[in-house]
């Protein structure tokens, strides 16, 4: 043992002579090792206590056995009795007990009766064990879980869960005013975000992009302040970044699956397409017949199935063309120059006019596309709904009335004309049966038979309109071939169109 002087010379020698280290021994005098400042020395015996071994009973299964820290003496130093009046009087004031019973034999203490949990049960173990005197702990307390009936345990939860509700309902209540407070300032902003950030950003996307993101900083700083009110923002915030790191392990594991699936959602709610409709999209064409998890199922016009997936879904452009109520078709027709090209317009016109499935507004009009070494090339726009018509028979049925009507003005496409030229190297005429230069004459069907041919080809067109082999829409009826088929990538996403 070191004896510091108590002059301050003899003080500072000390100090010295102990941050220098001990010397060594002189002979016949023994060294006392000091134990580190700091920290460094072997820990408490609490610290250092195993967890308790299972040591169930025939009354009590959940009943442990924990050994005292540190060595067992031989000679016990502490009485039993002493052991047994300290614990009975410290025990019943722990929080979590409910009764106690204390036993005490040669050291080893048996504790019995009831504790709120095993939490409350494992720390009354670890401060038994921390008496001194006591050498092993025989735990056979019981908590609610096995001493209440489940009516009662029912009961004791609810309470608590009351108890709960009658302390943080305010707290609840204010929170959600902070988190509507958020969204409808948020709101407010994206509204008058062009007005506030036009002084600041000339370019309108710019002044999205900023609206976009100061909306969404409004809200999380409302969301945060709302979790801060109810007192659990570290912890939720713990889980989320827990989460936010699983995501992005599983994310880079189930990439593919993920992405589809991300994009399903997006397309859940964006829901640029309905079951029913016609797109186009990724190189594909066919009626949507259903929206999974993984994939956009196509049903195509000639009855086959196609899973496109939703990541190219989403990243590809997709063309709708049943999204609005009308389509506009066209037409080509080719007349010759010495045809009214005015005339023809005009009675291709009044002839679509007359077909039930052709709109009446915006009116079927004819215009000159072009003027080719053949003819005139006449071009025909019309308007027709884009359900519940057969649009395969009514484009039929406006070029075989357009057909009918330029015939009947005497308009007919230009004759054919082959040219041959051999470069001076044979003389080459062409000459018919006759003897006559091929040239010279109109090839033309006999009188009668033409004008029978223009008859029938009118008659069905004046009742094209209501023709009787007209079939069902083909987009109704690609639903109807694969209406049981979705496939095994879950449920559909997208509810059945109705219109």
């Amino acid at each position: 043992m070191t004896i510091l002087p108590r002059s301050p010379l003899g003080l500072s020698l000390g100090l010295a002579l102990l941050l220098l280290g001990p010397g060594p021994a002189a002979p016949g005098q023994e060294e006392v090792a000091l134990p580190p400042i700091g920290g460094d020395a072997a820990d408490p015996p609490s610290e250092r206590a195993e967890a308790a071994t299972p040591a169930p009973t025939e009354d009590n299964p959940e009943a442990t056995i924990a050994e005292a820290a540190g060595p067992i003496a031989v000679e016990q130093l502490v009485p039993d009795d002493q052991i047994e009046r300290k614990l009975r009087r410290l025990l019943p004031r722990y929080p979590g007990v409910r009764r106690i019973g204390v036993e005490v034999e040669e050291g080893v203490v048996t504790l019995t009766g009831h504790v709120e949990d095993a939490e409350v049960r494992d720390r009354l173990r670890d401060f038994v064990r921390r008496v001194e005197g006591v050498t092993l702990v025989l735990n056979q307390t019981r908590t609610d879980a096995q001493v209440l009936s489940a009516g009662a345990l029912l009961a004791k939860r609810l309470g608590a869960f009351w108890d709960l509700v009658s302390r943080t309902w305010l707290a609840a209540l204010a929170a959600l005013g902070v988190l509507i407070g958020s969204i409808l300032l948020a709101r407010a902003f994206s509204r008058y975000s062009e007005a506030l950030l036009s002084p600041l950003f000339e370019s309108v996307l710019l002044r999205s992009v900023a609206a976009s993101v100061i909306g969404l900083a409004i809200v999380l700083v409302g969301v945060y302040a709302a979790l801060e009110v109810m007192g659990v923002a570290r912890a939720v915030l713990s889980v989320v970044g827990l989460a936010g790191a699983v995501a992005l392990a599983l994310s880079f594991a189930f990439r593919d699956f993920a992405e589809n699936f991300i994009a399903s959602l997006l397309l859940g709610v964006r829901r640029p397409f309905r079951v029913g409709d016609y797109v186009e999209v990724a190189g594909q064409s066919g009626v949507v017949r259903a929206l999974t998890t993984r994939a956009t199922v196509l049903v195509t016009l000639e009855g086959h199935q196609v899973r496109v997936p939703n990541a190219a879904v989403f990243k590809n452009v997709v063309i709708n063309r049943t999204a609005s109520d009308a389509v506009r078709s066209c037409f080509d027709v080719v007349i010759g120059y010495d045809a009214s090209a005015v005339e023809a317009q005009r009675a291709i016109a009044s002839a679509l006019l007359g077909h039930d499935g052709i709109l009446d507004s915006p009116a079927p009009r004819t215009l000159v596309e072009s003027l080719e070494a053949g003819g005139v090339r006449l071009r025909t726009y019309f308007w027709t709904p884009s359900r519940g018509v057969d649009a395969f028979k009514l484009q039929s049925d406006a070029r075989l009335k357009a057909k009918v009507a330029l015939q009947e003005a005497g308009i007919t496409p230009p004759p054919t004309t082959i040219v041959l030229s051999m470069a001076d190297r044979v003389d080459v005429s062409l000459v018919g049966d006759d003897g006559e230069p091929a040239g010279a004459r109109t090839p033309h069907r006999a009188p009668e038979r033409a004008r029978s041919n223009l008859r029938i080809d009118a008659e069905v067109a004046s009742s094209s309109g209501a023709a009787g082999d007209a079939q069902p829409d083909a987009i109704d009826q690609a639903m109807t071939v694969a209406r049981d088929v979705v496939g095994d990538e879950g449920d559909n996403l997208l509810q059945p169109d109705g219109r």
